[in-house]
């Protein structure tokens, strides 16, 4: 990948618009869009049963909860929170679907593209990141959970982004599943598990993987290509048994 010149260019694009003070959120979701859609397809390939399309992660803008002003437990339970937001217009996203074949009946199989995995992207310049509640019921990476089919229902009546999260798509639930999340000038990667133990009314969670977080630029190409091959190469697992086997060989 690194030695690839459009996608050098893409990357070295997307970080500077970061540093443009004449770029604008749409400029950026626009560099954003054409570098991931080209990363997505050069590591997992039509060649190897895979298509990549547009996603909109939610409906509505995104909010992030700061973390509390005051240190006195008894004047926070009071406390009214105050939350970041992301504008719907600066969020995008990419699924990764998968060919695979569907018994229909004893001589019959049907081909049928199941998502495999999911890239969101959220255009922000965290200069208030630092002020951003770790701690919180809703992350910024839980973005990525509705999209693997779960009801919304699970999510806790009380969140202040339950009617930001998408509609589920109408696909058989996945288990386990690589993740992606685009945050300003960063890249995350994260493990979906359905089943995963959470503290709230959710049944499922994205984890960080150890060294998840890349900053964005042409002086990690090398990192960015070595995360996306790794994580591409992984085996997807669905509810109803099926794998979705990774893409196994890049340039």
């Amino acid at each position: 990948m690194h030695k690839i010149p459009r996608i050098l260019y893409l990357i070295s694009s997307y970080a500077a618009s970061y540093s443009v003070i004449t770029a604008t959120p749409n400029s950026q979701l626009d560099c954003a869009n054409s570098l991931f859609h080209t990363l997505l397809t050069h590591y997992f390939p039509r060649d190897q049963g895979f298509q990549v399309q547009k996603w909109e992660p939610c409906k509505y803008d995104w909010s992030i909860e700061l973390k509390s002003r005051t240190k006195d437990p008894k004047a926070r339970a009071k406390e009214q929170p105050i939350f970041h937001r992301v504008p719907r217009e600066n969020i995008g996203g990419f699924v990764v679907e998968k060919m695979h074949f569907v018994p229909r009946d004893n001589s019959h199989k049907d081909e049928e593209w199941i998502p495999h995995t999911f890239l969101a992207i959220m255009i922000d310049n965290l200069s208030t990141k630092p002020t951003w509640s770790t701690t919180a019921l809703v992350q910024p990476r839980d973005i990525l959970v509705p999209a693997f089919s779960l009801p919304p229902s699970i999510y806790n009546s009380n969140s202040p982004t339950q009617t930001s999260l998408s509609t589920p798509a109408p696909h058989t639930p996945i288990l386990s599943a690589p993740a992606f999340l685009v945050l300003g000038p960063q890249i995350e990667f994260y493990t979906f598990d359905l089943h995963a133990e959470r503290e709230s009314d959710m049944c499922a969670s994205v984890k960080p993987h150890r060294g998840h977080v890349i900053r964005i630029c042409a002086e990690n190409k090398i990192a960015l290509g070595q995360m996306f091959e790794w994580v591409a190469g992984w085996e997807v697992r669905y509810e109803d048994g099926r794998v979705g086997e990774g893409a196994r060989k890049w340039v």
